[in-house]
């Protein structure tokens, strides 16, 4: 191939880049204006967390820059996702995403962080994405999180404890928390609760309800009569089990 052509084809390939960055960056300003983009409810998490790590996990800060953006807001299960600085739990041995502040993290958690009140238990510790949010609700009297890896809470609640106590409202809002290191599949309640939440799982599967359904009618006897339980995921993932598709995305697209 002689040097016009490569010339040609390589100013061809610049050109088209150019203009799905441009695309990009037109679809990104259209997101912002997009009210589900901006839940106030939450903190952004790269705020919190500095980037620390233990021989099991990683606990970082990330960037999704504008051409990833792009490309995830092609997928049905990220497509109000925004360039910026993002936060990940990374476990080390399975070299998997535990949870994230990404918008799909984000959307498919603000049902619990909008209906919870009361007591309230939840299943998983994770970054302390939707924690914070639900310990600043007036609403919320006390949290109690089950977090089976004692390896998680060394790594996320330190960062947690220190950004609440940066403002004196929010260590009262932190005087609600009380974090139990054990397995909510083995755990047993004495008390019952106005709200539950079930985030035990890294991935969006089909085999997590055999789980969840355990789990549901394990604490029925433990959610106050007026009061909301729910899993990660469970509304979404039974009726994908019902309707036996085999595609599944976090969203209504």
């Amino acid at each position: 191939m002689d040097e016009t052509k490569i010339n040609f084809l390589v100013q061809k390939e610049m050109k088209r880049i150019e203009l799905q960055l441009t695309t990009a960056q037109k679809r990104w300003e259209i997101i912002e204006k997009d009210p589900r983009t901006h839940r106030k409810p939450y903190i952004p998490m790269r705020e919190v967390i500095q980037t620390v790590e233990n021989h099991k996990y990683l606990l970082e800060q990330f960037e999704i820059p504008l051409h990833s953006a792009f490309w995830l807001q092609m997928n049905p299960s990220y497509h109000m996702q925004r360039p910026g600085t993002f936060v990940r739990l990374v476990d080390k041995e399975k070299k998997e995403i535990v949870m994230s502040d990404t918008q799909m993290e984000q959307d498919t958690c603000i049902e619990y962080v909008n209906k919870a009140r009361g007591e309230v238990l939840v299943a998983g510790l994770g970054i302390g994405l939707t924690l914070i949010p639900v310990l600043l609700k007036p609403e919320v009297d006390s949290v109690t999180v089950i977090e089976i890896d004692p390896y998680v809470i060394d790594l996320v609640l330190p960062q947690l404890r220190e950004w609440f106590s940066k403002d004196e409202e929010r260590i009262y809002c932190f005087d609600k928390l009380a974090i139990i290191s054990n397995d909510i599949m083995q755990w047993n309640s004495v008390s019952i609760y106005d709200t539950i939440f079930f985030d035990i799982w890294n991935d969006i599967s089909l085999d997590n309800l055999e789980n969840m359904h355990c789990l549901h009618e394990c604490f029925a006897e433990f959610i106050d009569p007026s009061g909301w339980m729910d899993s990660w995921m469970y509304q979404k993932l039974r009726k994908v089990e019902q309707s036996g598709d085999l595609f599944i995305t976090p969203f209504e697209v």
